[in-house]
């Protein structure tokens, strides 16, 4: 995967639980979810933190070199925490935002339905736990302009375990390509999206 970057930089992205933490080479820049993996990489290297770190939590390191804030922020927030955050700040603009973690044994890759209808998928990692994700994929392509006047200095697109053809549909649109077929990839999306709580009412 690292050489497939080429010039571009790659950021190991740490599990959210393991029994032992991954041995990552020095120099390599990494994603950590949690303080006491803030405390074990911080050894000079670049340090990402992602939404799950909590940022407002009073033990939450204040030199990370960048950090995702919360998808549960609405867009007040966010405009009032990066006109107050001096740091580098991130914002997730799409993908199956992670609704629940566990480790119930009987919960397999595949997906659940509720009783509204609702299907939610579930992927199970190496370590044992299972990862329950939105029904809908969480998109904010309309809102990207503002973002920028926020201040928001990077934004975030997850794709992960989705087909490569999202992944490139994905990219076009947010690179604003000529020839992105946004009608194309709301279908391959299941023809709905949500926005989490960036419009919500104060």
């Amino acid at each position: 995967a690292m050489k497939a970057c080429g010039d571009k930089e790659f950021v190991y992205y740490l599990p959210r639980f393991t029994a032992v933490e991954p041995d990552v080479p020095a120099g390599v820049p990494v994603m950590v979810h949690g303080v006491g993996q803030y405390n074990k990489y911080n050894d000079g290297r670049k340090i990402y933190c992602s939404y799950i770190c909590n940022m407002f939590n009073s033990n939450f390191p204040l030199d990370a070199y960048q950090v995702t804030h919360s998808v549960e922020l609405f867009r007040r927030d966010i405009r009032e925490l990066a006109s107050r955050y001096s740091g580098r700040l991130e914002t997730m603009v799409f993908g199956r935002t992670e609704l629940m973690y566990t480790r119930d044994p009987h919960l397999a890759s595949g997906s659940i339905t509720d009783e509204k209808e609702y299907t939610f998928p579930v992927y199970r990692d190496a370590d044992g736990f299972a990862h329950i994700l939105n029904s809908s994929d969480f998109m904010l392509l309309d809102f990207m302009k503002e973002l920028e006047r926020y201040g928001i200095d990077s934004v975030g697109i997850d794709v992960r375990k989705r087909p490569a053809m999202l992944a490139q549909l994905v990219g076009q649109a947010f690179r604003g390509e000529k020839g992105a077929d946004l009608a194309k990839l709301k279908q391959v999306c299941g023809g709905v999206y949500n926005t989490g709580h960036y419009l919500r009412k104060e």
